[in-house]
C-alpha cells in the first residue's frame, strides 16, 4: 500500500513538474491569469515573464454590482512582474497607507495595509517551482536505486535477482548468473621441502 501511494505521489509530482515547465515556456509568449472575485475581494494567479504572480486585494468595501462573482479566466500579452509589485506604488495616497516591499534572487513580496484594503503580492519565478515540484521524484528515485544496489551487495543473493545463493553459493540456478566470489579452490597436498 505504501509503494502504490509513493508511485502515486511521484507520478503526480512529475506531471505537476512538467506542466510547470511548459507554463514557464509558455509565460515568455502569453500571460495566463486565474482570478477569483468575492464580495471581499479578489485573489489572483498570473504568469509572468519566467515568474508565478499571486495576488490578493482585499477590501472594507463592496464592490460594484456589475462585477462578476466567481473565477475568471485570461490571457493577455506577457508582462514582467515588476508591473504587479509596482502597481501598488500607483494607488491614491492613503495616509494610514503601511508598505513592505521585500526582493531578492526573482523572489519578491510586497504587502500594502490601510484603513480600507490590504493588498499583497507575491512573486516566485519559475524555476523554484520546477526544482521543489521535481525533489520528490527524484528523491525518491534516488532512494529506489539506492535500495536496489545495497540489496545486490548482500552476501548470499544473485546481484541480478536476488535469489538466495546458500544452496549453489557459485552460480545463480534461477537466472544462471555465476557469482563474483570464485569457487574454493583445492588445496594442494604436496608439501615443499627446503633445503639449506
Amino acid at each position: 500500500m505504501l509503494r502504490r501511494l509513493s508511485n502515486f505521489a511521484t507520478a503526480t509530482a512529475v506531471l505537476l513538474t512538467a506542466a510547470i515547465c511548459l507554463l514557464w515556456l509558455r509565460s515568455y509568449r502569453l500571460s495566463d491569469k486565474v482570478t477569483l472575485t468575492r464580495d471581499d475581494g479578489t485573489r489572483s494567479l498570473r504568469s509572468a515573464q519566467g515568474s508565478v504572480v499571486l495576488g490578493l486585494y482585499l477590501a472594507n468595501y463592496k464592490p460594484r454590482p456589475t462585477e462578476p462573482r466567481g473565477i475568471a479566466y485570461t490571457r493577455g500579452e506577457p508582462s514582467s512582474a515588476q508591473w504587479d509589485l509596482m502597481g501598488v506604488l500607483f494607488l491614491c495616497y492613503d495616509p494610514s497607507a503601511k508598505l513592505i516591499r521585500w526582493e531578492h534572487a526573482g523572489f519578491a513580496w510586497s504587502h500594502r495595509r490601510s484603513n480600507r484594503d490590504l493588498i499583497v503580492t507575491a512573486v516566485a519565478p519559475f524555476w523554484s517551482l520546477g526544482a521543489a515540484t521535481a525533489a520528490f521524484p527524484l528523491g525518491c528515485t534516488a532512494l529506489r536505486l539506492r535500495s536496489r544496489r545495497r540489496r545486490r551487495q548482500t552476501p548470499g543473493l544473485c546481484p541480478t535477482c536476488n535469489y538466495d545463493l546458500r544452496a549453489t553459493p557459485h552460480r545463480c540456478p534461477e537466472c544462471g548468473t555465476p557469482t563474483v566470489t570464485s569457487p574454493p579452490r583445492a588445496q594442494d597436498n604436496h608439501s615443499s621441502t627446503v633445503t639449506f
